[in-house]
This record gives structure tokens, C-alpha cells and sequence, in this order.
């Protein structure tokens, strides 16, 4: 105890005898350890997703391999699939089946559009969504019945009790409360306000019960301890026994469904395993950094400390009690730094959780929330002060206290320096070029030529009835300002159809090719300004296209290896058409992808009805002006629907909000990473200028100019640098190509990046260390001379 209260006493001494170099190395660790403690609470907050459910470990979705009909997998199955694997396979203990479903409610005068979906009973009992009021064994035995969450029946009921109450849609139909769940956490990646039972769908004409329906998203809950890949072999051979030819199916732990679901058809936006891994990097790049500040001081000052260990060993100190002596020094400087870490984060948090859009908090109550401060206070702690502990101890006391300890003492530190400096240029280097790359990708995505005009146009739900379509699109075009109207049954960046099965004139034996399936009005190429490669678009001046006729895209044609697709047969489902015409290629989903398979069809009865989508091209002035105009004929012909709309080019740029999210988070980072750096460089050419006083004073007595001297102490840390970009450039290049690969349409890696990169990092280096360069240059030589 004794002997702890003595290294604390030292300890403490040391850091308020120097206290220059402790509020330097205290800062930069509280700055690195709070862009660390906020980086992994990001990434904790990641990998929690739907870990909270009591049956985690064995909850699957089932998912979907098109086989030879494309690269890319989809998370829907067919309504009939879990209910089959439930009776044949022993090792399925439930399965249940979900679709999202978007309804409009009316209570008493109140109305909203509520997020939700249809599910099967046993998904209350496979998943933790806990019942505050109400029976889950009972929840959907009325066919008419819904489960609400804990904010809708506050939204709606207020302090009332919601059970038995009635809560009607806009078209009359009822749904009877029958329980009320706690809102589910935005860590789950099954997000809904309401549930209500799935055999409604029956009821209202979908086919729910057949292998041809391929559009629900279908979990099973394993017998604990059940094998999955035993499972997934018993699935390929149900599948080729009962739905033979074009799909397989495989098993998708729970679990991995957030950080691993690059899927068509996929149930809501999704995380990024790569995104956790780069952030996990930064965090540890910008603590390292802090850390090498700490040892590149703590290397500078290895001469004065030489004296103090020769000593302490003279006078019985072991190496043993050194290291534990400078280990505890360091820990206690990291421990300061992580108390105002803590300060800095939750001054922070607010303004980090609005840039991740993520309700992010520290718990301070919670054990592990403890540890892991502790963790990284000890990790910072030991990290840092690593060299004075086990180099500085090791020095001899004989020689450190001769004239020969500054040769024993500058023999190792300048090296290690050097070495130190470098790395730390180099991660800022890496940071700096990631963030380049970052920001051109996200301007190659937001002026890249979609293939289309995504300009001024405005989407809005379509919610009339087929009648009322022509007369509202007449009205519109009563208005000057409305340059185009047309209808399609999905918004151009979420198209959800498609077909694996399709067939046509002249098919090669074993062709498959996942086909997306768009339908639309005859108005959609005008109103989108997309371009016809060959053929012509549909036409009121032929009225069989509603009925018998096909546009495809040019990626159609490629997939299908036709050279002259016009006037060709296709059979996408069960009924033939022809082709009339092939579309320019166009992206119609996010450019992570390439462009796919495309079908265009018409609506058989001219309109989408109540699930589709209206798009308005207007004239780009006094866009308010038309704003008005459209709601007020909104109204005119949907008074039980509120206006919703949206920008196109918005919508599409949403679809890269990860990528925005990760771009701000570079800069912001990086940016600290490079003044955590250019506080210790600051503090380090200091350093240098008082080691090298003597050679400089000979230097100018000699007849160096104050520009020589300069040149040559800017000159060290240029070599620094360069010797960091040959590091950093290659290092930089696996991860920025390893990133971009994520995208089908990408920019190409330009030398002109790391060049800019390496200049910015010099240029950063020259102005920090200049002021300590240009005042040594021009001390008086006397000064340092005088003693000699």
C-alpha cells in the first residue's frame, strides 16, 4: 500500500512538474478516447440488432437463391414454405410469416398513416415483442383483430384503455384492438406500429398458400441445438421435390440479418458489416495516434528521465518496480484523459446521435459500460506509456550516469521517434485519402447519369380509383406549370416485382434470369425524359398494349441473348406478350448494383389504383406555387387522404444515407485525428529544437543562415513524411478499393488522391512544426554555447 501511494505521489509530481507536456498528452488522449467511446458505441448499437429476443440463437429467416437467374439473393419466399418445413423437418419447432403493410386509421376525428404488416400468430410466440395488455395466445383469434404498439394507443386512445376499441381504415374496414405491445426497438431490423393477422391477405384475393407467390418474408424457430447447415441440405431437397427449376432456399441466422442483408426485395433499410469494420478502424487509427503523441513525448524526454532511472537503480529500484512505476503514470495521465473523455461525449452525444440518427447513450449504471471504460482507459494507458516502461527501465545505471548517457539515451530515442512520427503521419494520410475517395463517390453518385431526368419531379401515393385516374390527370394538366403526369405501381428507386421464370423466342435450354417487373401509363418515358434504344413505347393509338405488350431494358436484352428482341414472344408469367420496344438502360435501383433485368408492363385497366405511385414533372419555377396546386387537387379527389409527397431526386439520394453518414463521420474524424497530430507535433519539435540546441549554435557560428537552419529542421520531418506516404498509399489502396467494390458504378482510384493526400499531410507538418523551426533559427547561438 505503501509503495503504491509513492508511485501515485511521483506520479502526480511528475505531471504537475511538466505540465506543459501532461496537458498535451492528457488532451490527446481524452480527444482520442472520446472519438473512440463514441465510434464503438455506434458500433455497439450495430451489432445489437435483434439480439434482445429470448429465442435469438435459433430464430432463422428463410432467404432466396435465384440460382442461375442472378448474383444477387432475395429475402422473400413463398407463403407456403415455412408451414411445410414446420410438419417435415423435426427440427423446425414454429415458423411464421410476415409482410409489411402501410394503413391509414381513423379514430373519432383523428387520422394517420401507420407503419405496419400482417404476421401469423406464432410470431408472437417465436419473437420478444412483449404484451402490455392483452393475450398473445389469443391476440389474433378475431380474423378483424390488431395488435398496436404502445405509442399508437397512446397517438390514439390517450390514457383510455385501447382493448376493444375499434380502430377503422379509410375504406371502411374495422379492426378490433385486441392487444397492445411495448414500441419496438429501433434495434430490430422488424419495425411496425400495428400487426394484424396474416389470412387476411386471403381474404382479400392474395394468394398466400401456393409456390408461386414469392413475396413474404418467412422466419422458423429451430429445436435448440438443431444443425442449420443439416436443415439448409434438408430445404434444397424439399425445394427440388416440390418447386423444382428456378429457386433454392437457405437458412439466415437472426442475428446476421442486419450487418449481412445486401438483398433484393429485402424488408427495410439495413447496416453494413464494412461500415462497422471502417468506423472500429477509425476509432482505433485516431486513438493510436494520441497514443503515439504520448510516446513520441515521452521519447523526447527520455535524456532528462535517463538520470532519474540511474538513480533509482543505484539505490536499489528493480526494473520490475520501474515498469510498474512509468506504467502507472501513464495509466493515471489516461485515466484524466478518460474522465474528460466522458465530458466530451456527453456534451457531444446530442449533436452525434443527430448525424447517425441513433438514439445513442451511455449507461452508467451498467457493469458493462463500466469495464469497458476501464478496458480502454488501461488499453490507452498501457499502450502509451509502453515505451518508458520497458525502454527507459532497461537503461544501466553505470553508463546513464557517465558522460556516455546521452549517447545511451539518444541512441535509442531518435529512432523510435522517427518511427512513431511516421506511423502517425501515415494513419492521417489514410484517413485523409479515405475521405477524398468518400466525398468524389458520393458526388459520382449524385451527378451520375441515371438515365433519366430525376429533376423537378414530384411523387405523391396514388389513392383514387381507376374513373377518377383521367379526370385528375386532366385537372393537372390544367396548370401551365405541370410539364408531365404518369402512374406506375412502384416508386422508380423500390421496384418489388419480378420473375425468375419467365420464358421467350428463342431461350437457350437451363436460361433463367431474375427479371424485375414494372407496370406503368402510357405517359411514364415522356414524363421521366427516358429514351427508347430500338422499337416504341406503349401507345392509346394501339389498344391492345394494356393487354398483349412488353418493353425490356437494354440489360433484358443482353441477359437474354437475343440479337433482335422487337416483335419477339415473352412469357413472363402466364400470360404471353410481345415485345414492342427496348428502353435505354436507366437505374432504377441504388448504383451499388448494376443495372438489372427490366420488364415494363401496362396496367390492364390503364391506372394503378390504390397502391401505386403518381409522378408530376412541373416547371422548375415557383415550385411552392405548384406545391399548393397539387394539394388542392389532391383534396378535390382524395378528402379522406392527407397530401404526401416527395422530390424524386431527394428520394434518391436518401438511398446513399449510409454513405452521407460515413462521409461526415470521415471528416469530422479525420479532422481530429490531424490536430491531435499537430498538437504533439508541436510539442515534439520543441523537443528536437532544445535536443539540438548546441548543433544549431555551432551551425550559426559557423555561418548558417537562418533559412539553412530552418530548411534543415523542416527537412527532417519532410523525410518523415515521405517514408509515410510509401507506407500509407498501399495501405490506403486495399481498403478504398475493398470499399468501392460495393458499388457497380464507381469512381476510378486516381494517383492524383494519395499525391493530394501526402502534400496535405506535408503541408500540415511544415506549418506546425515552422513557428518552432523559424524561432530556433533564430535564438542566439550564445545561449546555447555558453556552458560548453
Amino acid at each position: 500500500m505503501f509503495v503504491f501511494k509513492n508511485y501515485l505521489k511521483i506520479a502526480a509530481r511528475n505531471i504537475l512538474k511538466h505540465r506543459g507536456t501532461s496537458f498535451i498528452n492528457i488532451s490527446g488522449l481524452a480527444i482520442g478516447m472520446a472519438c473512440t467511446i463514441l465510434i464503438f458505441l455506434w458500433v455497439q448499437d450495430e451489432m445489437s440488432y435483434d439480439r434482445f429476443h429470448v429465442n435469438t440463437n435459433e430464430i432463422h429467416r428463410i432467404v432466396q437463391d435465384p440460382l442461375r437467374a442472378s448474383d444477387t439473393h432475395e429475402a422473400v419466399t413463398p407463403g407456403i414454405l415455412g408451414g411445410v418445413m414446420e410438419k417435415e423437418f423435426p427440427e423446425v419447432v414454429k415458423s411464421a410469416r410476415f409482410s409489411p403493410l402501410r394503413l391509414r386509421f381513423k379514430y373519432g376525428n383523428e387520422s394517420f398513416l401507420e407503419k405496419g404488416g400482417v404476421a401469423d400468430p406464432e410470431f408472437f410466440e417465436m419473437f420478444t415483442f412483449p404484451f402490455i395488455k392483452g393475450d398473445s395466445q389469443k391476440a389474433f383469434s378475431d380474423p378483424f383483430s390488431i395488435v398496436i404498439t404502445e405509442k399508437v394507443a397512446k397517438k390514439y386512445f390517450a390514457s383510455e384503455d385501447p382493448i376493444g376499441k375499434v380502430l377503422s381504415t379509410i375504406n371502411k374496414t374495422d379492426f378490433k384492438v385486441t392487444g397492445v405491445i411495448k414500441s419496438v426497438s429501433h434495434n430490430s431490423h422488424l419495425q411496425f406500429d400495428y400487426l394484424i393477422p396474416f389470412k387476411l391477405l386471403k381474404r382479400f384475393g392474395t394468394k398466400i398458400d401456393n409456390w408461386s407467390n414469392v413475396s413474404f418474408y418467412t422466419y422458423v424457430l429451430l429445436r435448440e441445438g438443431s444443425s442449420r447447415q443439416e436443415v439448409d441440405q434438408k430445404l434444397k431437397k424439399l425445394i427440388e421435390e416440390r418447386d423444382p427449376g428456378h429457386n433454392m432456399y437457405y437458412l439466415q441466422p437472426l442475428t446476421r440479418i442486419h450487418l449481412y442483408s445486401n438483398f433484393n426485395f429485402d424488408i427495410s433499410s439495413h447496416g453494413d458489416i464494412e461500415f462497422v469494420t471502417i468506423f472500429s478502424l477509425i476509432a482505433i487509427f485516431v486513438l493510436l495516434i494520441a497514443c503515439i503523441n504520448f510516446m513520441s513525448l515521452s521519447t523526447a524526454r527520455s535524456v532528462r528521465r535517463a538520470r532519474e532511472i540511474g538513480i533509482r537503480k543505484v539505490v536499489g529500484a528493480t526494473r520490475l518496480q520501474l515498469i510498474i512505476q512509468f506504467l502507472g503514470e501513464s495509466i493515471l495521465l489516461a485515466f484524466i484523459g478518460g474522465l474528460l473523455a466522458l465530458v466530451v461525449v456527453i456534451f457531444v452525444l446530442p449533436f452525434f446521435n443527430n448525424l447517425v440518427e441513433k438514439p445513442l447513450s451511455i449507461d452508467f449504471s451498467n457493469l458493462k459500460s463500466i469495464l469497458g471504460f476501464a478496458a480502454l482507459v488501461l488499453f490507452t494507458g498501457i499502450v502509451s506509456g509502453s515505451y518508458p516502461a520497458f525502454f527507459l527501465s532497461s537503461y544501466q545505471p553505470k553508463k546513464v550516469l557517465k558522460t556516455l548517457m546521452n549517447k545511451e539515451a539518444n541512441s535509442r530515442s531518435p529512432l523510435l521517434q522517427k518511427l512513431l512520427v511516421v506511423i502517425q503521419f501515415a494513419l492521417a494520410i489514410i484517413l485523409i485519402s479515405g475521405t477524398i475517395v468518400v466525398y468524389n463517390q458520393l458526388g459520382f453518385i449524385k451527378n451520375a447519369k441515371l438515365g433519366f431526368d430525376k429533376n423537378n419531379l414530384i411523387h405523391m401515393p396514388l389513392r383514387v380509383n381507376v374513373p377518377k385516374y383521367e379526370v385528375l390527370k386532366n385537372r393537372l394538366f390544367q396548370n401551365p406549370g405541370i410539364l408531365g403526369v404518369t402512374a406506375s405501381d412502384y416508386l422508380l428507386t423500390s421496384v418489388r416485382s419480378g420473375t425468375s421464370s419467365a420464358d421467350w423466342e428463342g431461350k437457350a435450354p437451363n436460361t433463367q434470369i431474375q427479371m424485375n417487373i414494372l407496370s406503368v401509363d402510357y405517359d411514364y418515358l415522356k414524363t421521366y425524359k427516358m429514351e427508347m434504344r430500338e422499337g416504341r413505347f406503349f401507345s392509346k393509338e394501339f389498344p391492345s398494349d394494356p393487354s398483349g405488350s412488353i418493353v425490356i431494358n437494354e440489360s433484358a436484352v443482353k441477359e437474354m441473348g437475343i440479337q433482335s428482341p422487337v416483335g419477339k414472344r415473352i412469357t413472363p408469367g402466364k400470360t404471353d406478350y410481345r415485345i414492342i420496344g427496348v428502353i435505354k438502360n436507366f437505374h432504377y435501383k441504388s448504383v451499388h448494383r448494376r443495372i438489372e433485368p427490366l420488364i415494363i408492363k401496362m396496367f390492364k385497366p390503364g391506372v394503378p389504383g390504390a397502391n401505386g405511385y403518381l409522378t408530376v414533372r412541373i416547371y422548375p419555377d415557383n415550385i411552392s406555387e405548384k406545391i399548393n396546386f397539387l394539394e388542392t387537387i389532391w383534396k378535390e379527389y382524395n378528402p379522406g387522404y392527407p397530401f404526401e409527397y416527395g422530390f424524386l431526386d431527394d428520394t434518391i439520394y436518401k438511398l446513399y444515407k449510409a454513405e452521407q453518414q460515413m462521409g461526415k463521420i470521415f471528416i469530422y474524424f479525420t479532422l481530429l485525428a490531424i490536430f491531435i497530430s499537430c498538437v504533439g507535433l508541436i510539442a515534439l519539435s520543441a523537443f528536437m529544437a532544445e535536443r539540438k540546441a548546441k548543433e544549431i549554435g555551432i551551425r550559426k557560428v559557423f555561418g548558417a543562415s537562418t533559412s539553412n537552419i530552418t530548411f534543415l529542421f523542416l527537412g527532417e520531418f519532410a523525410k518523415w513524411v515521405f517514408l509515410a506516404n510509401v507506407i500509407a498509399w498501399p495501405v490506403a489502396h486495399l481498403f478504398i478499393n475493398k470499399w468501392l467494390r460495393n458499388f457497380a458504378y464507381r469512381i476510378d482510384i486516381k494517383i492524383w488522391i494519395f499525391i493530394f493526400a501526402g502534400l496535405s499531410a506535408l503541408v500540415i507538418a511544415m506549418i506546425t512544426v515552422g513557428y518552432q523551426a523559424v524561432k530556433t533559427a533564430l535564438a542566439n547561438p550564445i545561449k546555447a554555447l555558453k556552458y560548453e
